[in-house]
């Protein structure tokens, strides 16, 4: 009889802790990507460190021409000029579902004022297929000055 009652027990325990690790994990999944900044202000030419997090149930890719382009508030946000990208723009950097990646990017010279990255990214994309936006993203905003 205690040993059914240590099972009985014992099973209702390992029910709830699967119950509190399924609401943690939504809790913590805002159901989107997630793009912050290590500061708030930067200086030209200085490294820029950018937290990506998959908060998705799906993997994630990201463009290997252009993983993000800089923008800058000018009223409405204004994107910067890109070159053509010369190269196959494949779908090759990838998070996978409820992981973060840390990316650090040299600020090119541009004018002063606020700034954030815009980040497109492709859901379910397969390694050799071509980049295609499926939604983008922002991160914080943030100054560059002299």
């Amino acid at each position: 009889m205690k040993n059914r009652a240590r099972v009985i027990i014992w099973a209702i325990i390992i029910v709830i802790l699967v119950v509190v690790v399924v609401v943690a994990i939504r809790f913590r999944a805002k159901d989107d990507i997630s793009v912050i900044t290590n500061k708030t202000s930067y200086g030209i030419g200085d490294s820029l460190r950018v937290k990506i997090s998959n908060n998705l149930f799906k993997q994630v890719s990201f463009s290997l021409c252009y993983p993000y382009f800089l923008e800058r508030k000018n009223g409405s946000w204004d994107v910067y000029d890109y070159i053509d990208c010369k190269k196959f723009n494949g779908s090759d950097y990838k998070i996978n579902p409820l992981r973060s990646k840390s990316f650090e990017l040299v600020l090119p010279s541009v004018p002063e004022g606020i700034h954030r990255l815009r980040i497109p990214i492709c859901i379910g994309c397969k390694d050799g297929e071509n980049f295609k936006a499926d939604m983008i993203f922002y991160s914080n905003e943030f100054e560059i000055g002299s």
